[in-house]
């Protein structure tokens, strides 16, 4: 079983992908991302405020979300350490 912290590294990674690797000018839909995951609402909504209370991901709606330059530069750190 994974933990909440997988959950949201799994997800930022996915937004990041989604957003041709980190485009701060692209936006998706947080609920289509956690269907790709297989993450039912409930989760993908407590994933998301976690991730935009930590500064990673900004709400352009109810619905619509970006990856922040912090939330860019996470995934960036994460790609470099573990290569």
């Amino acid at each position: 079983m994974s933990s909440i912290e997988d959950y949201k590294l799994q997800y930022l990674i996915k937004l990041y992908e989604r957003t041709d690797n980190g485009s701060p000018q692209l936006s998706c839909s947080k609920s289509d991302i956690g269907c790709e995951l297989n993450f039912d609402e409930t989760l993908t909504i407590k994933i998301t405020k976690a991730l935009k209370s930590e500064g990673l991901i900004e709400f352009l709606s109810f619905q619509i979300i970006k990856i922040t330059s912090d939330g860019i530069n996470r995934i960036q750190l994460i790609s470099s350490s573990s290569q």
